[in-house]
C-alpha cells in the first residue's frame, strides 16, 4: 500500500475517526492494529517474518538486563544482534556475496558457477532492523530500560509512516511520544495536511518527472552528449533529494495529524558549505544512527588520526553497502568518506593559520562546490555499475559541448518530441519554486508571509493535480 495510493488515503481517513474516538490507552492498539494491516498488504510472509523479529528481540530485551555476569550478557547480546542482521544478509546481501565470491574465485582459477537466489527483500528491513539494532544497544548500554509493554514495542517497530522509508527513529523518543495523552486538535491537522502536500508537491510535480528525463539519459549514455549528461546528474540530484525528502514530510504530515511531534530528518542539505555539513542535513536519523553504533565504538576521534579516519572510511563503506547490495554503492560511501576526511585535513590546515569568518561570496562558493562533490557521488550511486559509471563521466568530460544544436537537444529526454519544452519549462519552474522555498527557510526571511501561507499551500495542491505525474511510482528508498 502506498501513500500516493487512493487505496492509502481511505484507509489513513477510516484509521482517524477510531483513532481520535477511543481512549488513551486504545489509541496504541489502534496503531499497531492500523500498522499490521497496511504492512500486511505486502505480503503475508513479509509480515510474518517482521513479527517473529519483533517478539524474538521483545523476549531477549526482556532477558538480556537479568543477567548478572558480564560474559553471559554479550553472549546474549551477540546472539540477538546476529538473530535481527541475518533476515537482511540473507534477503538483501545473499546474491551479492554470493556474485562476489564466484568472480573473485574465478580470477583466481577457480570456477564456483552461480548460486543465486534471486529473493525480493521485505519492505523496509534495512530500516526496521536499525530500528531494532538502535533499541538494543541502548538497552545494553543502559542508555535506555527495556519496555516491558508489547505492544509498544511493537508498534515501535512496525510503525506505518515509517516502517518503508524512515526516519530511524530511537526507541527512548518514540516512547514518550506515544506516552502523552493525545487529543483531537484541529491544528495538528492542518499542520499535518500542510506538510503531506508538500511531500507529494516534491515527489509527484518534481522528483517523478525528473525520473523520466534522468532514466532515459541513464539507460542509454552513450547516445547522449556531455552537457545532457551533466543535466540529467543535476536532475537527479534533485530528483532524490525530493523523493527521499518527500516521503519524510508525507510520514511527517501523517504522524502530525496522529497528534506526534515531528522527525527531522532533511534540513535543506543543499545549501550546506562542505561535505560534513551535508551529512548532518541529509538523512539525519540515518548519519546520526551510524555516528552512534559504529563510528564511535570503533574508536571515533578519540585515538590517532590515522585511526580516526579508518573509522570514517570504514563508517561509511557500511553506510553505502546498508544502501544497496552492489559494490558501486560501497564505493560511493567511501567516496563520502575520503570527502570528510579532506574536509578534516583542509580545517586542519585552517585552523592552524588566522583566517577570519567567510565572506557571502565565499559561502556561496563552498556551497556550489559541495554540490558538486555530491552531484558527482550520485553519479556512482545510481550508476548500474563501475563501467556505467565510467561511460557516464566520460561523456560529460570528452562530448561537452556548449553549440546551438547540443543545447537545443536538452529538454528531449522529457518526451523526445516538440512537446518536451513545455515540459522543461514546468519542471525547472517548480525546481526554481522550490530552491525559492528552501532559501526563505534557510535564511529565515520574509516571514511576514506566514500568515498568507493558505495561499501558498493552495497553489502547491493545485499544481499536484494539475502537473503530477500519477503513474506507477515507487519511492527510491523503498528498495533499500
Amino acid at each position: 500500500m502506498s501513500f500516493l495510493s487512493l487505496t492509502f488515503l481511505c484507509f489513513f481517513i477510516l484509521l482517524l475517526f477510531p483513532y481520535y474516538l477511543v481512549s488513551h490507552k486504545l489509541k496504541l492498539s489502534v496503531l499497531l492494529c492500523s500498522s499490521a494491516l497496511f504492512y500486511l498488504g505486502f505480503g503475508l510472509n513479509f509480515f510474518f517474518l517482521l513479527f517473529g523479529l519483533t517478539l524474538v528481540t521483545f523476549a531477549f530485551s526482556m532477558f538480556i538486563p537479568k543477567l548478572r555476569e558480564i560474559r553471559f550478557r554479550k553472549c546474549a547480546m551477540s546472539c540477538v544482534v546476529l538473530l535481527t542482521i541475518l533476515p537482511l544478509l540473507f534477503f538483501k546481501y545473499f546474491d551479492f556475496i554470493s556474485d562476489s565470491l564466484s568472480e573473485l574465485c574465478s580470477h583466481l582459477g577457480f570456477n564456483l558457477g552461480e548460486h543465486t537466489l534471486k529473493l525480493m527483500a521485505p519492505v523496509g528491513i534495512s530500516f526496521y532492523s536499525f530500528r531494532v539494532l538502535s533499541y538494543l544497544f541502548d538497552l545494553y548500554w543502559g542508555k535506555i530500560t527495556p519496555e516491558r509493554n508489547f505492544l509498544k514495542y511493537a508498534l515501535y517497530v512496525s510503525y506505518f509512516p515509517h516502517i518503508l522509508c524512515g526516519p530511524i527513529e530511537r526507541a527512548g523518543s518514540f516512547f514518550v511520544r506515544i506516552d502523552k495523552n493525545i487529543t483531537f486538535k484541529s491544528e495538528n491537522l492542518a499542520l499535518g495536511g500542510k506538510i503531506i502536500i508538500f511531500g507529494l508537491f516534491k515527489k509527484l510535480v518534481i522528483a517523478d518527472p525528473l525520473s523520466v528525463y534522468v532514466n532515459s539519459v541513464y539507460s542509454s549514455p552513450e547516445h547522449s552528449s556531455g552537457l545532457v549528461l551533466l543535466l540529467a546528474a543535476v536532475f537527479f540530484s534533485v530528483q532524490i533529494y525530493c523523493d527521499f525528502s518527500g516521503y519524510t514530510d508525507m510520514a511527517n504530515g501523517l504522524s502530525r495529524c496522529l497528534g506526534f511531534d515531528l522527525v527531522e530528518n532533511f534540513r535543506r542539505p543543499y545549501f550546506s558549505r562542505n561535505v560534513k555539513e551535508f551529512w548532518g542535513r541529509w538523512h539525519i536519523s540515518l548519519s546520526t544512527w551510524l555516528r552512534d553504533y559504529i563510528y564511535i565504538p570503533l574508536g571515533g576521534n578519540r585515538r590517532s588520526k590515522p585511526r580516526k579516519y579508518l573509522n570514517i572510511m570504514a563508517t561509511f563503506g557500511i553506510s553505502g553497502l546498508w544502501h544497496g547490495a552492489n559494490w558501486t554503492f560501497v564505493a560511493w560511501g567511501i567516496l563520502h568518506g575520503f570527502f570528510l576526511v579532506l574536509h578534516d585535513l583542509l580545517i586542519g590546515r585552517k585552523r592552524s593559520g588566522s583566517i577570519g569568518k567567510d565572506s557571502c561570496f565565499l559561502a556561496c562558493c563552498n556551497t556550489l562546490l559541495t554540490f558538486a562533490a555530491v552531484t558527482f557521488a550520485w553519479i556512482l550511486f545510481r550508476a548500474d555499475s563501475f563501467s556505467h559509471f565510467v561511460e557516464i563521466l566520460s561523456g560529460i568530460l570528452f562530448r561537452f559541448d556548449l553549440s546551438y544544436s547540443s543545447i537545443s537537444s536538452l529538454p528531449l529526454p522529457f518526451t523526445g518530441d516538440n512537446t518536451s519544452v513545455a515540459h522543461f519549462i514546468v519542471v525547472v519552474f517548480y525546481m526554481a519554486l522550490l530552491f525559492a522555498d528552501s532559501a526563505i527557510r534557510e535564511f529565515g526571511v520574509f516571514q511576514g508571509l506566514r500568515k498568507y501561507d493558505w495561499i501558498y499551500y493552495s497553489f502547491i495542491l493545485a499544481s499536484v493535480f494539475c502537473f503530477g505525474y500519477f503513474g506507477k511510482s515507487t519511492f527510491i528508498y523503498a528498495q533499500f
